[in-house]
């Protein structure tokens, strides 16, 4: 079953761009979330590769959408770079999405 793209959250994402008035491609950071029982993702990787398409970059911390059902290898095959570390998301990320 194919999982339909979050909407909401490439819409914030695209319009946040937009209204940045950025002149060039960003590296969209995500962590994982650190909270107790949280287990939502703050960008799906059908909204990864849509904003990839568009020119920019995804890094995702390995793990990162588990909780909510997206591997590692979904991330992967949208385009995005995935890194091990907690830390290097934050700091590689010129724009950084959680929920």
């Amino acid at each position: 079953m194919a999982r339909r793209p979050n909407i909401a959250a490439l819409n914030f994402v695209a319009s946040l761009l937009v209204c940045l008035n950025i002149p060039r491609a960003m590296v969209i950071g995500v962590p994982k979330e650190i909270k107790d029982q949280e287990y939502r993702v703050a960008l799906l990787p059908s909204a990864a590769y849509q904003l990839i398409r568009r020119g920019h970059q995804a890094i995702v911390e390995r793990g990162a959408g588990a909780g909510a059902g997206y591997s590692d290898t979904d991330y992967e095959q949208a385009g995005a770079t995935l890194l091990d570390d907690h830390k290097a998301v934050f700091e590689k990320g010129d724009l950084i999405v959680k929920v």
